[in-house]
């Protein structure tokens, strides 16, 4: 997570799993456990849309075994 987004996240109190959607290795992991059926390897923000003190809304992509590039839905 950048430093940028660990300011926001810490300015953000009342989104809860902002923390999670801005780092990559912790938005894996959280998918991981979520969707093990599909196997996820890495996940990444491609897209965030975010309003302040109401929401973050996420696009993700992933790579699951070996393909680049999956767009989780």
């Amino acid at each position: 997570m950048t430093p940028e987004d660990r300011a926001l996240v810490e300015r953000e109190p009342a989104l809860p799993g902002l923390g999670v959607l801005l780092d990559d290795e912790a938005l894996t992991a959280w998918l991981r456990e979520r969707r093990p059926q599909d196997a996820i390897e890495r996940a990444w923000g491609t897209y965030v849309r975010y309003k302040p003190g109401t929401s973050c809304l996420l696009a993700v992509s992933s790579t699951r075994a070996g393909e680049p590039g999956v767009r989780l839905g």
